[in-house]
């Protein structure tokens, strides 16, 4: 996770230790990541960059709504992962500065 605030950047790496596998939701908006347990217990992570993303070893889902800044991967290992990507949220940077191009 990389931490910017515009003066002070902070990068720190997390690991989520599963004493328990079950199959994840995640959900990653551009700037935002938000994780679903079907077990009742939910993550969310805002306003970093996500640069790769490792599923579990089961059926766990990926649902990329917008893009970010940088490259990212998707990792899937041997459950069986269904990757979303559903860019219906993405906005061109020309659009939005209201360029007729």
């Amino acid at each position: 996770m990389r931490v910017d605030d515009g003066v002070n950047v902070r990068q720190q790496t997390i690991t989520l230790d599963v004493t328990r596998p079950s199959a994840i939701n995640a959900v990653f908006n551009g700037t935002g990541l938000e994780v679903i347990d079907p077990n009742g217990t939910s993550m969310r992570l805002s306003r970093f960059a996500l640069d790769d993303i490792r599923l579990g070893s089961k059926a766990d889902s990926f649902t990329l709504t917008r893009l970010g800044a940088a490259p990212m991967t998707v990792v899937a290992t041997e459950g069986a992962d269904k990757t979303l990507v559903n860019l219906g949220n993405t906005v061109s940077p020309m659009v939005r500065c209201g360029s007729s191009r």
